[in-house]
């Protein structure tokens, strides 16, 4: 039995961009490229980066929301994207999503206990009395009252509607939860209940969470992996750890000195400084390395050649041409 939960490899996903003209075809948006992760059971990896970065695409294809244009997804050892019907159902069982907005990611006609029971009637599992007990167990485990299954969405607050979500995504007993900026839309407070909620169900059930996030002090609280995506590539993975106290690359290096040092309380000097410029567009990619005509180190061969994503110290990836190994 395989130890690894999901596993990508070399997962590309277009998108159909606009037409360069009357009656000329369409340009073709890369959305993600290339990208290959592995996320171990029982860990959490951190998948960070800025708006249009491709983090959710990601998680989109994974899901099978989208379909990948080349690449693979497997999730315990099965390949995933090449599934359809039976066989897809029988995998999403092993595999749940908790969406970002907790306001439209539920039924608004629909009452709570059966938002949470629906995935058990849809994948037909167990009979009317388990799946009602299963209810009533996640509903206490999620920290809501059983009397509360009757009332609607609107009749919650946001932090108890991200509960919910929360709680249909447990519903089949799933291996691998996708967290797609689940905490986002919720203020500071809230936001620490419901992290503190998804550690305790790691703990407690040992559950397998790919985190999406642009929050770096989130994604170092949920994290023991991280990886760092921009415009559609990883550009850095490590331990959580090694990514926060030593990044490498350039990108990663900046973002970093946004985020408090936990011994301090105080943003760290920054190392690496982004150009304020706009980032490539999708549709229009550079050649070479697309953090160059932001990077302050960029060189001639940054401008022409795309770096390659190596593994620079164990198990330490970096898409640099200026990082060379020890």
């Amino acid at each position: 039995m395989t130890d690894t939960a999901l596993e990508l490899k070399n997962l590309s996903v277009t998108y159909p961009g606009p037409r360069a003209g009357f009656m000329q075809p369409r340009k073709v948006v890369q959305a993600v490229d290339d990208v290959s992760l592995t996320l171990k059971k029982g860990r959490t990896l951190g998948l960070v980066g800025e708006s249009g970065s491709g983090k959710t695409t990601v998680a989109r294809a994974i899901m099978r929301l989208v379909d990948p244009a080349s690449g693979e997804v497997r999730l315990n050892g099965q390949r995933i994207d090449t599934l359809t019907g039976r066989g897809l159902q029988q995998a999403r069982r092993h595999l749940q999503y908790v969406f970002q907005d907790p306001y439209s990611s539920l039924n608004p006609r629909e009452r709570a206990g059966s938002i949470v029971r629906s995935p058990l009637d849809v994948m037909n599992i167990g009979d009317e009395a388990s799946r009602q007990a299963r209810v009533n167990a996640l509903f206490e485990l999620v920290g809501l009252r059983k009397d509360q299954q009757s009332l609607f969405p609107h009749q919650f607050s946001g932090g108890q509607r991200q509960r919910i979500n929360i709680a249909r995504a447990l519903a089949p007993d799933p291996d691998l939860i996708v967290c797609d900026e689940a905490v986002s839309a919720l203020d500071v407070a809230i936001q620490a209940q419901i992290l503190n909620l998804l550690q305790r169900l790691k703990r407690d059930y040992a559950i397998t969470y790919l985190f999406i996030s642009h929050d770096l002090t989130v994604v170092r609280h949920m994290s023991d992996d991280v990886a760092v995506m921009y415009l559609g590539q990883i550009v850095e993975k490590s331990s959580r750890d090694v990514l926060f106290d030593a990044p490498l690359h350039p990108y990663t290096a900046a973002l970093m000195s946004a985020v408090p040092k936990l011994s301090t309380g105080r943003r760290r000097a920054p190392t690496t400084s982004i150009a304020p410029v706009d980032p490539p567009s999708p549709l229009n990619l550079p050649v070479g390395c697309r953090f160059a005509s932001r990077c302050p180190m960029a060189t001639d061969q940054c401008r022409a050649q795309m770096p390659a994503l190596r593994e620079i110290t164990p198990d330490h990836w970096v898409r640099c041409h200026l990082v060379d190994a020890p």
